[in-house]
């Protein structure tokens, strides 16, 4: 059964005075912060760091916005100055992005500083910040529920640390075969990458009755 869930529950957000602590160890770490509140998104930045952006625009053609937008004309994508600035809207969540190398170095510290939070690296350049034990798994176990059904029959695809839990607490968690290595760790079985139909193969064998295989981790 393929479901296409149409609405969807707000789960806890991070407040303004969250919002407030995040900022704050943005400008510490010399870091771009990105306010997700709704659809619209506010770039806590530098004023450097919004020149470099600029020009890597301008030479490489890279989008300001990350394609965050995703060309919705009903999504804004908002720059904001390193002053403590209190947004009013509730904020879904913060992502940061810097460098690979960035990350390397800062990324313990950064999580120590927001310790009060989920520190998630999701790709070598981009990490998010989330309510604690605020996840995809803890919104599966809601539509599971509103639904009728159990985790065990669901199947998720993931390749990042936000989908560690997910991966784990569903009946088959299917790790990208570009995913990082905890992601496969967790997973039930790997698949082949986005670009390889990955996605496409585990269904293909979903559908050829293989449900068993794939909860054995084969493919």
């Amino acid at each position: 059964m393929i479901l296409k869930i149409k609405e969807y529950d707000l789960d806890d957000v991070l407040t303004t005075e969250d919002g407030i602590k995040i900022q704050k160890v943005c400008k510490e770490f010399g870091v771009e912060g990105i306010f997700q509140c709704g659809y619209d998104f506010y770039s806590y930045i530098s004023s450097l760091n919004r020149v470099k952006k600029k020009v890597k625009n301008a030479i490489f053609g890279e989008l300001d916005d990350y394609g965050l937008k995703d060309g919705k004309e009903n999504r804004n994508f908002i720059d904001l100055p390193f002053e403590e600035i209190r947004l009013t809207q509730d904020i879904n969540k913060v992502i940061m992005v810097h460098s690979p190398r960035f990350f390397e170095k800062n990324f313990e510290g950064i999580k120590a500083a927001l310790s009060d939070y989920d520190v998630l690296l999701i790709g070598p350049d981009w990490l998010e910040i989330m309510p604690k034990h605020v996840n995809k798994a803890s919104a599966l176990w809601k539509i599971c529920e509103k639904l009728g059904i159990s985790m065990n029959e669901v199947m998720a695809f993931g390749d990042a640390q936000n989908d560690l839990k997910m991966l784990q607490q569903v009946g088959i968690g299917v790790a990208m075969g570009n995913a990082m290595d905890e992601a496969k760790y967790a997973a039930t079985v790997v698949t082949d990458t986005n670009m390889n139909n990955g996605i496409g193969k585990v269904i293909d064998a979903l559908l050829a009755g293989k449900e068993m295989d794939l909860r054995k981790g084969l493919l």
